[in-house]
């Protein structure tokens, strides 16, 4: 591996200005996005009422899943998300396979533009859905090219709101109960036995990993190797107290069959009078897209851009503005966003068709950080997560085989011709980035240090 660069006390000082609090938000604002709306009903239709448990589960498995990063964040200030993790402590090669893969996930917010373009013409009628969904995509595109200051403050006031909108829900629905709400043994309770409760800790999983992106911010955080990590921890007992109980009034206030497979939104009118219906729409549902999208800009990018720099892609890509934000990549990712919805091209579909090589990635994580100890041995001796080998690499051992098991079971319908198109695209994606490679194209520099 090739020498790293260390990050300036001068660029700290310019850059490192996320508190805690804004860490935080910014983890959470991130995980809570439409999942909690949409997919807690189908998980309703798997395994009945006991949705709040399964919930629970989820949201235990994906701090499991999302640990090897918090460990890893704790050791270093480092600047490129997980790119820096992969290329740093397995290599080059396999940082840029990671890099040029990640590039997939940039076509997951044409379904936030959607989504928010049906809510605002569902209040406002008079708003067609591509122009209310590309108005918000556009402004927090606009917010995000003036700098993390400006996005994380809008993104401290967005999830504030957002967590006291589904309190709201929460503790007026616990007064709308029905009786068998407490009853364990009713029919409604485990609808579908074992094999559904874990098919809906597997739906709900997907929205209870997100606030791994915090590590994003690592090179702008006050405080990084303590505050990166406890953000996590504490965006991870926001959710676990918030998905359930959203998710146990979701699944106790209207019968089972009723809001099996439908929208939270279902159980949200039957119980909020008035204007606070349209308000929980907007506060709720609407913010939870929000603070994703908003976040999202450098959060998901961090990696594509980190790639570039050290040129995986042609580097022209990598240029920054005057607020070291990487404008050509958001315009990229703005126009991936924007554009399908307005031509009325599903490319949510394409992105659920190569979901499985997304998925594997989260592997290359996972095995980077078993090098840790080897790599980064006496700066990780001083990390306030520090375990003994003994404890570090059994617990390393259980993550990479809960992530192996999420992956199997979440594939497990996915049909022969769509397992091919992963694998061939896997094969091109990983191709070209040794073709980059061996023609030394390519001029790998993770950034990180191990100060704070």
């Amino acid at each position: 591996m090739r020498e790293v660069i260390a990050l300036e006390k001068t660029e700290k000082s310019k850059t490192g200005a996320l508190s805690l609090f804004t860490l935080v938000t910014l983890a959470a604002g991130q995980v809570i996005g439409a999942g909690v709306v949409s997919t807690t009903g189908v998980a309703i239709a798997k395994t009945g009422s006991s949705v709040w448990l399964a919930y629970g589960a989820a949201v235990l498995l994906g701090l499991l899943l999302v640990f090897p990063v918090a460990l890893f964040s704790s050791v270093v200030r480092f600047k490129g998300g997980n790119y820096a993790i992969v290329s740093s402590l397995l290599g080059e090669k396999w940082g840029g396979i990671y890099s040029l893969c990640y590039w997939l996930t940039l076509l997951s917010g044409s379904t936030i533009c959607s989504a928010l373009g049906s809510y605002i013409h569902a209040i406002f009628p008079m708003i067609s859905i591509k122009l209310g969904g590309t108005a918000l995509i556009t402004v927090f595109y606009v917010l995000n090219l003036f700098g993390v200051k400006l996005m994380a403050g809008a993104q401290r006031i967005m999830t504030s709101i957002l967590v006291a909108a589904l309190l709201l829900f929460s503790i007026v629905g616990f007064g709308h109960l029905s009786p068998n709400a407490f009853d364990f043994s009713h029919p409604d309770f485990i609808t579908n036995g074992t094999s559904g409760f874990l098919t809906a800790v597997v739906l709900l999983l997907g929205s209870c990993i997100g606030h791994s992106l915090v590590s994003a911010f690592s090179y702008n955080a006050l405080k990084p190797k303590r505050d990166i990590p406890l953000a996590m921890f504490i965006a991870s007992g926001i959710i676990l107290v918030l998905y359930m109980a959203v998710s146990f009034v979701a699944g106790n206030v209207l019968p089972v069959s009723e809001v099996a497979g439908k929208p939270l939104t279902l159980v949200a009118k039957s119980i909020l009078p008035g204007i606070l219906y349209p308000l929980f729409i907007i506060a709720g549902p609407m913010l939870a897209l929000c603070t994703t999208a908003n976040s999202g800009y450098p959060s998901m990018t961090a990696p594509v851009h980190a790639g570039i720099r050290d040129g995986w892609m042609p580097k022209a890509l990598a240029k920054t503005n005057k607020h070291d934000m990487p404008w050509i990549l958001y315009t990229i990712k703005y126009i991936l966003n924007v554009g399908p919805v307005l031509i009325g091209f599903n490319l949510q579909q394409l992105l659920g068709n190569l979901v499985m090589i997304t998925n594997a990635l989260k592997i290359l994580v996972i095995l980077a950080v078993f090098m840790m100890p080897k790599k980064f041995g006496e700066h990780w001796k001083k990390s306030w997560l520090y375990m003994p080998n003994w404890a570090f690499y059994p617990l390393m051992t259980i993550c990479l085989v809960a992530q192996l098991a999420v992956i199997y079971l979440s594939s497990k319908t996915v049909p022969l011709s769509l397992i091919i198109m992963n694998i061939v695209v896997g094969i091109l994606l990983v191709g070209y980035a040794l073709y980059r490679y061996y023609t030394k194209k390519t001029s790998v520099n993770p950034i990180y240090s191990f100060e704070d």
